[in-house]
């Protein structure tokens, strides 16, 4: 009696552990490639040209279109790696933009892909919104599609300082009752400080059910015209994440690198690159 029960508890027990796991790796960017993964706006601060780099959910329009992919390695866990890929461009007094993402494994696969629109009202305030789907696949007991929106807005309280917020739904992890389930969504706030053409800092915090509050601070350094160091920390999960950019011909290429004491490192590699408009 007491061995079916220990057969019976196994999957029990594996399907807890992939639930746990897979809330780090919710559709849209996880916790994890948010800090990883920016996305460059042009500004003019002291009179001269300079970048202020932004989360990739931050709903600024594009003043001009562009492309981005980002991979992350996830802990150096195979089954939690992420594929990030977004496209934007110019719509009126906005912007249009698409993005996906896919991570796991051929046992467990989450992927999700959003097209939204920005814009903006004011010189300092836009709104943004999107729809799409999200999928969760688990080999044995199924895949489910569900509708996945998003709600972002944002601003300038300044030439110098940026800030943004956003709402996700929902959230689709494994759950107990049912195998497949969705979960509230979560909501994501930041905001940039652009101290000088050449320094930068990054307060951002993040709220979804049942997991703690997630909180991360950068700093970012450009010393030279082309290249510029950022270095982070974050807590839930506690990260130190040091990333570099380089400037590259309508673009720019970015590597990144975190520890985690718990759980260990994770690398990042992204490219982006701005695209020039059809006369």
């Amino acid at each position: 009696m007491y061995n079916a029960r220990f057969f019976h508890f196994i999957p029990c027990l594996l399907l807890a552990l992939t639930a746990a796991l897979s809330s780090e790796g919710q559709p849209g960017y996880s916790v994890v490639a948010d800090r990883f993964l920016f996305r460059s706006a042009d500004q003019c601060v002291d009179s001269s040209a300079t970048f202020v780099s932004l989360p990739n959910w931050f709903a600024i329009p594009a003043e001009t279109g562009q492309a981005q992919v980002g991979v992350v390695n996830r802990f150096g866990m195979a089954g939690l790696n992420e594929i990030v890929i977004g496209w934007m461009r110019p719509l009126g007094n906005g912007s249009f933009r698409l993005d996906g993402l896919t991570s796991g494994d051929v046992d467990f696969r989450q992927a999700t892909i959003q097209a939204g629109i920005s814009k903006r009202i004011s010189k300092s305030f836009w709104l943004g919104s999107s729809l799409g789907f999200s999928m969760t696949s688990v080999r044995g007991y199924g895949t489910r599609w569900v509708p996945a929106v998003s709600v972002g807005v944002g601003g300038k309280l300044s030439e110098k300082i940026f800030w943004g917020s956003c709402w996700d739904n929902p959230q689709i992890m494994l759950t107990a009752k049912g195998l497949l389930g969705s979960q509230p969504g979560r909501i994501r706030g930041g905001m940039v400080y652009q101290y000088s053409s050449a320094v930068e800092f990054y307060v951002g915090m993040g709220w979804e059910s049942g997991m703690a509050t997630s909180t991360y601070l950068r700093v970012g350094y450009r010393f030279s015209p082309i290249w510029k160091l950022a270095l982070g920390y974050g807590w839930q999960p506690d990260q130190i994440i040091l990333s570099v950019q380089r400037s590259v011909r309508n673009g720019y290429l970015q590597v990144g690198f975190s520890q985690d004491p718990v759980l260990g490192s994770s690398f990042a590699f992204s490219v982006s690159r701005h695209l020039k408009e059809k006369k």
